[in-house]
């Protein structure tokens, strides 16, 4: 489903998803989880998919 919003610079779904990216980053910093852990626990959440959507 199209979204018409304001003229900016990137696209919405990337800047609904930083937040993640840093919270993966962190989650990695601090030893909680691999980087391998996150990226599977990143490509089975359905936020992953946002992007693939037409």
């Amino acid at each position: 489903m199209p979204v018409i919003a304001k003229d900016i610079p990137g696209f919405i779904v990337n800047r609904i998803a930083r937040p993640y990216y840093g919270e993966a980053l962190r989650i990695v910093e601090e030893n909680i989880a691999t980087p391998e852990q996150v990226d599977d626990a990143m490509r089975n959440l359905e936020i992953s998919k946002w992007a693939h959507l037409n």
